[in-house]
């Protein structure tokens, strides 16, 4: 680079004293960048190798698997335990995850050893993503592409469907202990009380 800055002033040996000025300028707030750009790469590095060195002293834990579900489940995407009915919820998407189809599905699976309890507990949402349970424990919320989608835990049933005006893909469902629940969407948050 500095080469380059070089050449360009001695080739022009016949610039007034004004653009020789503005030239000696740019060599100047080139190598300033340079400088700072090299500055900038060691404190990155040394920040890097800081952390790697923590991670090291922290150390790995391994993790061992525990059980595996039957292969029924059809494009699982998320999961949450119930303790009151001692469960785990998954949602399965089977399809495209954006395709309004209503071939998704909720699963009850058994958190003691990943057995099916319920393939079809829940049937005709059509690519259900994110789930959540209210802090009550009583019902389970699913977003499912511009819904999301109230269910009645101690019967299975759908109760509500909350339609996301200007949703276009809610995923990621969560609940707070107030008895928000909050819904992602690709530039959209919506919550309901």
């Amino acid at each position: 680079m500095y080469n380059n800055v070089s050449m360009l002033v001695v080739n022009n040996k016949g610039l007034s004293q004004k653009s020789l000025v503005l030239n000696c300028l740019l060599i100047l707030a080139i190598s300033g960048m340079t400088l700072f750009s090299g500055i900038s790469i060691n404190l990155n590095n040394n920040q890097a190798q800081a952390q790697e060195d923590q991670q090291q002293q922290v150390g790995h834990t391994k993790a061992n698997k525990l059980w595996e579900t039957p292969a029924n489940l059809k494009n699982p995407e998320s999961v949450t335990y119930a303790s009151k009915p001692n469960v785990l919820f998954v949602s399965n998407v089977n399809g495209k995850p954006d395709q309004k189809d209503q071939n998704g599905f909720i699963s009850k699976v058994s958190p003691s050893n990943g057995s099916i309890i319920e393939l079809n507990w829940v049937k005709g949402l059509n690519a259900p993503k994110g789930i959540a349970i209210s802090n009550d424990g009583n019902k389970l919320y699913v977003s499912d592409i511009t819904d999301l989608v109230e269910i009645d835990i101690a019967s299975g049933k759908i109760i509500k469907r909350f339609n996301g005006p200007g949703s276009s893909f809610l995923n990621d469902v969560v609940a707070d202990n107030l008895g928000n629940i909050y819904v992602s969407d690709t530039g959209t948050i919506l919550s309901t009380s």
